[in-house]
């Protein structure tokens, strides 16, 4: 049966299942589960892509409607993926909204046709100490969250995981309620007011988790940085501070890590995202007490000089991106691959390779799982 074809969402859902019976999922989460429990990988270092271009993009009625559109189009991204031989957990992705959190505190969002940005709240130091608290309800952009996640799992019957939505760490909430740049000039001449702040944000960044969690009856992958990489319950949760990049050790030590741990404290652990190079701060994030593991690229973030210095209990899950920092080069696939595969054998470092398809191919024609599967293997393997 072509997809493209029928777009019911119980017929696709069935030829998920028989894609991903219930033993490929199980074998994939226990090879996962000896990555997080930092255990030595018997049969192979763990990928996952992300990304791949859809082969078969649904035809839907013009009257379908956006939710549904979504659903439908991720649930046959799903289907494809399943050609390939990764370490992919199917799951749903409720998506990014930078004002999601923000937005609790009264900011909202200015659009264009290009971009869009958070508009700070906070224009006195003193503000902080009065801002609003207006919850997550259903007319608020956290709130719309919560009800795509609930609209996932209802409509798929439970059938599927959804993963954690784009959750933005304390310090990047707070620069977002305060604006970044007066936000980073205030932890230095505003200290006492930034932390007021950063304690808010922990707080509220706790909460709307533990709600995406209910919203989903516990059946969620607390992971978003890709949404594709398995998570197990009770292990922790993934944010972004995508700040730790341009700040100083001292600046991580004194404003972030609390923040940190506190989440680290209410979930089981934390895991940390970061775009840009986080090659500086790396003595002080091993001191993050809870901290289970980080993402960065590949070429923003010099991984051989990380893995040597980064904690033995750390997880790094890295994946390519089209942009690089400082001396490093931008990777296609197969050097990415590559690279990955030389580190993880060579090190201590424990690691998953996170290929993002849709940044760069290493092959002509794109990438195809009959063609390219063995491959990457063999790249991993260094055979």
């Amino acid at each position: 049966m072509k997809l493209m074809e029928n777009n019911k969402i119980e017929d696709i859902l069935h030829l998920i299942k028989e894609r991903y019976p219930q033993e490929r999922v199980e074998a994939t989460k226990q090879r996962l589960q000896s990555l997080w429990n930092l255990l030595s990988m018997t049969d192979r270092i763990p990928y996952v892509l992300y990304g791949m271009p859809l082969k078969q993009p649904p035809v839907l009625a013009n009257d379908v409607s956006g939710e549904q559109r979504e659903l439908i189009t991720q649930l046959q991204t799903i289907y494809e993926h399943g050609e390939w031989p990764d370490d992919y957990v199917p799951g749903l992705v409720p998506g990014i909204c930078q004002v999601m959190i923000p937005a609790y505190f009264g900011c909202t969002e200015a659009r264009t046709s290009m971009t869009s940005q958070v508009k700070s709240v906070v224009h006195d130091p003193r503000d902080v100490y009065d801002l609003p608290e207006l919850g997550f309800g259903p007319e608020t952009p956290g709130g719309q969250m919560l009800e795509r996640m609930r609209y996932f799992r209802r409509e798929t019957h439970g059938l599927l995981s959804i993963y954690e939505a784009d959750l933005q760490g304390p310090f990047s909430v707070a620069s977002q309620v305060w604006g970044i740049e007066n936000f980073l000039a205030a932890i230095y001449e505003y200290p006492n007011e930034a932390h007021h702040l950063l304690s808010r944000c922990t707080d509220v960044v706790i909460k709307f988790a533990e709600m995406m969690r209910e919203s989903v009856d516990g059946d969620w992958i607390p992971y978003h940085c890709v949404p594709a990489v398995w998570l197990p319950p009770g292990k922790g949760i993934a944010i972004s501070e995508d700040l730790v990049a341009v700040v100083s050790p001292q600046v991580v030590q004194e404003f972030m890590r609390p923040c940190l741990e506190q989440i680290a404290a209410a979930f089981g652990g934390v895991f940390l995202h970061s775009c840009g190079s986080i090659n500086h701060v790396i003595g002080e994030i091993n001191q993050v007490s809870g901290l289970i593991g980080l993402n960065f690229s590949s070429s923003e973030t010099d991984l051989p000089q990380l893995a040597a210095e980064a904690n033995d209990s750390l997880v790094l899950t890295v994946h390519n991106s089209p942009v690089s920092c400082g001396n490093l080069p931008v990777l296609d696939v197969s050097q990415h691959v590559q690279l990955c595969g030389q580190v993880f054998r060579r090190s201590r470092a424990r690691g998953l390779c996170i290929i993002i398809g849709n940044f760069s191919f290493p092959w002509q024609t794109g990438m195809s799982a009959p063609l390219h599967g063995g491959n990457i293997d063999e790249m991993l393997c260094g055979s």
